[in-house]
C-alpha cells in the first residue's frame, strides 16, 4: 500500500510539474520594474520593494541567480541577494520577457477569486514573517522571501486542473484540513508540488526545506528554522483572518516551532491574542 501511494504521489507530481512552463508575473510589478530601471534614481531597494510583492518574479529571479551561469559556491535564498547579483540591466531584460498575468487569474471568476486570495495570504505571511524572523535570529529576508512563496503550490495544482480543485475547496468547505483536501484528490499537496518545483529550478536547499511549513522536524528529518518562522506567520495570518481555532482543536502554533525558535509560549500566546484583536477589528468595521 505505501509503495502505490508513493507511485501515485510521484505520478501526480509529474503531471501537475508537466504543465508548468514558468511562474507568470503581475503586470503591475513589470511596468514599476521598467520605471525603475529607466531612472537614475532607481536603487536596489526600489527594485526588491517593487518585486517583493510578486512571487511570479521572485520565483524567475531566484532561479536566474542560481543558474549556472553565477556558478555560485552558495545557493541564493532570498529576493535583496537576487536583486543586488543581477543588477538593473538583467532585471529590466527579465521585466520585459515576463510572461501574462495568469498566476493569479483563472478562467472563471471562482479561481480569480481564491488565486488572489492567496496571493494576499502569501503578502501578509511574508510581511509578518519579516517581523518574525528578526526578532528569532533569522534572515529577515531570506524568511520574506519564503512567506512569499510558500503558496505556490497552490496556485500550481489550481492551473494544472481547476476543476479538480474545485473539489479541493469543497472538501474543505466540509471541514477537511486544506492540505489533506489536496492529498485526497490530486494525491499530493501545495506543499509536494512547491518543494519538487524549486529543487528542480535548483533553489537552495534551506529555502526548500523552508516551505514545508507545516510538518514538525520529527516528520521532515530537518531542523529548519525558516520553516518554523513561515509556520508561525502562516498560523498568525490565519487568526487575523478567522478568528481563533476551536479551543478543542491542536494549538495555534505548534510546540516544535516554538522549541526550534527558542520562543516562550507566554510570547507566542500574545503574537495570538494581537492577530485575534486584528480580527475582531476587521469583523467589527465590516459590520
Amino acid at each position: 500500500m505505501g509503495h502505490r501511494l508513493e507511485t501515485d504521489k510521484q505520478n501526480s507530481l509529474e503531471e501537475i510539474l508537466s504543465k508548468v512552463r514558468e511562474i507568470a508575473v503581475l503586470p503591475q510589478v513589470v511596468h514599476q520594474l521598467m520605471e525603475i530601471t529607466e531612472s537614475t534614481d532607481g536603487s536596489p531597494a526600489d527594485i526588491e520593494k517593487a518585486v517583493g510583492i510578486d512571487p511570479g518574479f521572485t520565483a524567475k529571479l531566484l532561479t536566474i541567480a542560481n543558474s549556472a551561469q553565477f556558478a555560485l559556491p552558495r545557493k541564493v535564498v532570498s529576493l535583496r541577494e537576487a536583486c543586488m547579483l543581477l543588477g538593473f540591466k538583467q532585471i529590466r531584460t527579465v521585466a520585459l520577457s515576463a510572461g501574462v498575468f495568469d498566476l493569479f487569474v483563472g478562467k472563471t471568476d471562482k479561481e480569480s477569486v481564491r488565486r488572489r486570495d492567496w496571493w494576499k495570504f502569501s503578502i501578509d505571511t511574508a510581511a509578518l514573517a519579516k517581523q518574525i524572523a528578526a526578532e528569532c535570529g533569522v534572515v529577515p529576508h531570506e524568511a520574506y522571501t519564503a512567506g512569499l512563496l510558500h503558496f505556490v503550490g497552490k496556485t500550481l495544482i489550481d492551473q494544472s486542473d481547476p476543476t479538480a480543485y474545485d473539489k479541493v475547496m469543497h472538501v474543505v468547505e466540509k471541514g477537511a484540513p486544506e492540505r489533506l483536501a489536496e492529498r485526497i484528490v490530486f494525491a499530493v499537496d501545495h506543499i509536494d508540488v512547491a518543494q519538487e518545483m524549486f529543487r528542480r529550478w535548483r533553489f537552495a536547499e534551506e529555502l526548500i526545506a523552508g516551505l514545508n511549513y507545516l510538518d514538525s522536524p520529527e516528520i521532515t528529518g530537518i531542523e529548519s528554522k525558516l520553516a518554523a518562522v513561515i509556520h508561525i506567520a502562516d498560523a498568525l495570518v490565519r487568526v487575523s483572518r478567522s478568528g481563533r481555532p476551536d479551543e478543542a482543536a491542536r494549538p495555534v502554533i505548534a510546540d516544535w516551532a516554538l522549541e526550534l525558535l527558542n520562543v516562550d509560549p507566554r510570547t507566542a500566546e500574545a503574537w495570538v491574542q494581537s492577530a485575534e484583536f486584528e480580527h475582531v477589528v476587521a469583523a467589527e468595521a465590516a459590520a
